[in-house]
């Protein structure tokens, strides 16, 4: 799997080299598995996580670059990984990218299988680019940043020319089928076609011409002309310049031919000149233009003013017309408000009229319905008596049977006040001999101790004297008996009860422990069930 990466100052028309990639076969980076990021999105991350490094600033404001790559944590390759696996069903892909100079190095090392297409083009390239630079400053600080860009490619190209094609973008527009050659000479990858066609390049580079203001001098219209003309002289002036552009032509894969750029020495400038006097001719024309539309703009105001005050005349008239208009249109829509009027109190009338006829039959109605009431009213007064008269016999019964009620719960209520009070169910209920026992078994089951000295334990409670109960009201007499109920809800109460019922059979002695473990279990099942 082969993958290209394209790399060239934002100005050298690097998307030409990038544009006959893709003719050839070369498809375009997909985003990432994971993180679906796209190579540019991964660069520009890469930049930012990166110390030392301005990442909030373009390339052509940032400082020197010369032969300065940045060393990217480990923890950031991730991101690259990601992108391969987003990519690895294409046998042939890339991106370009101008920012990636800085990652040149790190993308060098992550995959052996990446080649380089390292791109440069004539200084020209920066002044046609940039026509808005106004000081000589300005243009200093444009130079040297083209200065410090290409020399940090051509360093990074002579360290590494078995991965990388060093190509001016404008010879391999001129003769792409060259450039093509030497790629896949150079990369062994699914190449679509050997050499680019002619007709396939021609329609991409009516393409590419509108976004791309430069061509070689002699292709460009005139003003163009005289700005490479004048782009030319300021780079003369600038040796460094010159210099790092004839070492990038030395070194280049794919170097811009002499005759593909300038055929004569003083031809720039007869291309200039040429350009100077069609623009004074064109400006000449154009100043003859305006002193002609000068002269037919001042007859049209003339024409304009005299249409003006006729326009002034037909509208007074027009207004008087109007006027007269508007008071007949008055006079019409009084007349016809005024019948209008009429019509709705003759309606009003009708409807009056119309209603009191109503109100009549209605109280017809009202009359006939009246006297079948009055009627129906007689036999229900009727019925009325009768009914009473049973209820009354009814109540009286009631009247009869609720005041004997009333005198049985009077005596019954006397009987009780004269009968003593009882309080103390739960210290009966503790003293007797089952809970005795049951809270005997409790206090000596925490302990080994307690379970040794268990049987004299029960047997010393089973020999205390019996408090008589002779003479005592039952428990359900007693005013607190719900509490004897609470005490008989006891474990200690049920263990006793389990003991006493098991120690009166010798049969059921051998089943008395696990008769009383069950009890154990049920109270704690019970115990849960009450929460």
């Amino acid at each position: 799997m082969a993958k290209i990466l394209v790399v060239g100052h934002p100005d050298s028309d690097y998307q030409i080299i990038e544009t006959l990639l893709h003719e050839v076969g070369m498809r375009p980076a997909l985003p990432s598995k994971r993180e679906k990021m796209s190579p540019l999105e991964i660069d520009a991350a890469l930049l930012k996580a990166t110390p030392n490094t301005s990442t909030n600033q373009s390339l052509q404001a940032s400082n020197k670059i010369t032969n300065r790559q940045l060393t990217v944590n480990a923890v950031w390759h991730g991101l690259a990984m990601d992108l391969f696996l987003g990519n690895i069903d294409q046998s042939l892909w890339g991106w370009a990218d101008p920012q990636a100079l800085y990652l040149l190095d790190y993308w060098q090392k992550m995959d052996e299988s990446i080649h380089f297409a390292l791109v440069y083009d004539h200084p020209h390239s920066i002044l046609t680019h940039h026509q808005d630079l106004l000081d000589s400053d300005a243009i200093e600080q444009k130079l040297q940043e083209w200065i410090d860009y290409n020399e940090a490619l051509l360093h990074f190209y002579s360290r590494n020319q078995e991965r990388c094609l060093l190509v001016n973008s404008q010879q391999a527009k001129l003769s792409s089928s060259s450039y093509i050659q030497q790629v896949q000479l150079h990369i062994e990858a699914p190449w679509q076609n050997s050499i680019v066609k002619n007709s396939t390049l021609a329609t991409q580079s009516k393409k590419l011409d509108k976004s791309l203001p430069f061509k070689p001098l002699g292709t460009t219209s005139p003003p163009d002309q005289l700005a490479h003309f004048l782009a030319d002289f300021i780079i003369k002036s600038h040796p460094s310049v010159t210099q790092l552009y004839q070492e990038l032509q030395a070194s280049a894969s794919l170097p811009l031919r002499k005759d593909s750029h300038l055929h004569a020495d003083n031809q720039p400038a007869v291309l200039a000149w040429q350009a100077m006097v069609q623009q004074r001719r064109q400006l000449a024309e154009q100043t003859t233009a305006i002193q002609q539309n000068n002269t037919e703009l001042t007859s049209i105001r003339q024409e304009n003013n005299l249409l003006l005050n006729q326009l002034h005349t037909t509208q007074e008239a027009f207004e008087s017309i109007h006027l007269t208009h508007k008071n007949t249109e008055d006079l019409l829509n009084t007349a016809v408000q005024e019948k209008n009027d009429t019509l709705k109190k003759i309606n009003l009338l009708e409807q009056e009229k119309q209603q009191v006829l109503n109100k009549y039959k209605q109280l017809e109605q009202e009359k006939q319905q009246t006297l079948s009431q009055y009627k129906q009213l007689e036999q229900t007064q009727g019925r009325a008596l009768q009914e009473r008269e049973n209820d009354n016999k009814q109540l009286l019964a009631q009247l009869h049977h609720t005041q004997e009620e009333l005198e049985r719960l009077f005596l019954e209520n006397q009987r009780l006040n004269a009968l003593p009070v009882y309080y103390g169910a739960a210290e009966r209920i503790r003293s007797q001999l089952d809970y005795r026992l049951g809270a005997a078994m409790i206090q000596n089951s925490r302990n080994i101790s307690g379970w040794l000295n268990m049987p004299f334990a029960l047997l010393k409670e089973h020999r205390k004297p019996i408090s008589s109960e002779t003479g005592l009201p039952a428990i359900s007499e007693y005013q607190d008996a719900y509490e004897a109920e609470k005490m008989q809800r006891h474990l200690s109460y049920q263990l006793g009860q389990t003991l006493l019922k098991h120690s009166r059979n010798p049969l059921l002695w051998l089943t008395a422990p696990w008769a009383l473990s069950k009890t154990v279990r049920e109270f704690r099942k019970q115990a849960k069930r009450s929460k």
